[in-house]
């Protein structure tokens, strides 16, 4: 029998995968993983994009306390950060105003990062 492809997509024959086409891709990711062939780098070496808390991004001494039970501070000393200028962010394409990308609004980094 002929490979046969019906109105519903249904595909009938010897070799049942269906053709696909991937025509474009885009990804943010910590570290060196700033497009997807690095991402795909860093995932067959196994190497890690853990750093320590970037100056520019807080003063994270100034909050660092080892209790995580204690309020208002953080018990980590890194974690994985975006390598790009955070400035560069397209808040209106994700339907955010400026000031909210401006302070890192933490529920929409939540949903549109996931």
């Amino acid at each position: 029998m002929a490979n046969e492809y019906t109105a519903s997509g249904y595909h009938r024959g010897e070799n049942s995968s269906i053709p696909i086409a991937i025509v474009g891709m885009s990804c943010r990711f910590p570290g060196d993983a700033t497009d997807p062939r690095k991402l795909w780098q860093m995932c067959a070496v196994a190497r890690d994009a853990w750093s320590p808390v970037p100056k520019e991004r807080f003063n994270q001494d100034a909050f660092y306390h080892p209790d995580a039970n204690r309020n208002g501070t953080s018990n980590v000393r890194g974690a994985h950060f975006l390598s790009k200028d955070l400035s560069l962010f397209d808040a209106p394409f994700f339907n955010m105003t400026l000031a909210e990308a401006a302070v890192g609004f933490p529920f929409a980094r939540e949903n549109e990062y996931g």
